[in-house]
């Protein structure tokens, strides 16, 4: 350490710290500052820049610059957002979380407006968060996992005051895996109790293919929109309501669940979410961990060919590369269908 070399330095030549450093170029005021920091028992230096003295809460700071109004090089409403969470995080990593904010509405834009079909039943899965409503002025969040070819839904997980953490939602999953066994590809947002080495641990783990897409978007949310709004609509029909006990709202909510398990939909050619759920069981037994290692390679392989092959527009992000390369396997074996939706003129009885 310099100061302690500085110190054995004088105690032999007996020379003063001025003249010391300036024969080996330290900055005598930096110096003394270093070793009055060390007095007080704090580290010679600092980082630079204000202190912040919060965690920052990644989650929800990407979910608020989500809803700002994004330009080609500029966002508007950045400001104030930043002097929101100024104690949180510097501006600089503020700065990139804009920027990766401002780069995915981008790329959504430029795919058009999409549709995804989800063709397959128990093999793709989406965790999400949805509000339902009020406790003691605290916010009640419902924590849903659905197989999304099928529309089942699995009995929720509330929490109050705030989503659950990632490792609750990491516990959840490898239950639900241990239950029904693992699916083969899990859609997820970019919320940091979803994304996050907690639930990645757990998808390695079981074999489990990763789709992680930014909040609220368009070609793989929608599905996601509409169950959430379903299950808000039967939550209000079983009597749901924020002057209930956590425990009636446990069971409205499982009760919601069950009714539209047994719904009859018409996407499923007259039958439920629950007959289709179960039906999907012989082609989940095929992915064994072997295979499921294969598939995970083949998309990896891709996703590498999406990020350095020449001649495109412009060069994918390592998450939008990803998702091309899921998106791709996904449709060459035919579990989902993509469309593109177009304006039509209304059709007259």
């Amino acid at each position: 350490m310099i100061l302690r070399a500085m110190d054995e330095l004088m105690e032999a030549t007996g020379e003063p710290m001025t003249r010391l450093c300036a024969g080996i170029g330290v900055s005598c005021s930096n110096l003394r500052r270093w070793q009055a920091r060390c007095a007080r028992g704090l580290p010679p230096v600092s980082t630079p820049g204000p202190h912040k003295l919060l965690p920052a809460n990644l989650g929800w700071i990407k979910a608020e610059l989500e809803g700002l109004a994004h330009g080609r090089k500029r966002t508007a409403g950045t400001g104030a957002l930043y002097e929101q969470y100024r104690e949180q995080l510097s501006r600089r990593r503020f700065r990139e979380l804009v920027a990766e904010a401002r780069r995915a509405r981008q790329e959504w834009e430029e795919m058009g407006k999409q549709r995804v079909y989800w063709n397959v039943f128990r093999l793709i899965w989406a965790v999400d968060d949805v509000h339902i409503g009020y406790h003691e002025d605290r916010k009640v969040y419902s924590n849903q996992i659905r197989d999304l070819g099928s529309r089942y839904l699995f009995v929720p997980k509330l929490s109050v005051g705030s989503i659950l953490s990632g490792e609750l939602v990491a516990e959840r999953l490898e239950r639900q895996f241990e239950i029904n066994g693992a699916p083969l590809v899990l859609k997820r947002d970019n919320g940091g109790n979803l994304d996050c080495a907690a639930v990645d641990a757990v998808l390695e783990r079981y074999g489990v293919v990763p789709l992680t897409s930014p909040r609220y978007y368009p070609p793989y949310n929608g599905g996601i929109e509409k169950g959430q709004r379903e299950f808000k609509e039967e939550l209000g029909v079983q009597g749901y309501a924020n002057d209930q006990g956590l425990d009636q709202r446990l069971m409205c909510a499982c009760m919601a669940t069950a009714k539209l398990n047994e719904m009859i939909r018409r996407i499923l050619h007259g039958h439920s979410s629950y007959w289709a759920f179960e039906t999907g069981k012989p082609i989940q037994r095929e992915y064994s961990q072997s295979k499921r290692r294969e598939v995970l390679e083949a998309v990896k392989v891709m996703a590498t060919v999406a990020l350095t092959e020449p001649g495109g527009k412009k060069a994918l992000s390592s998450q939008a590369a990803w998702r091309l390369a899921v998106q791709t396997w996904l449709q060459s074996r035919g579990m989902i269908t993509i469309a593109t939706e177009r304006k039509v003129l209304p059709v007259f009885p």
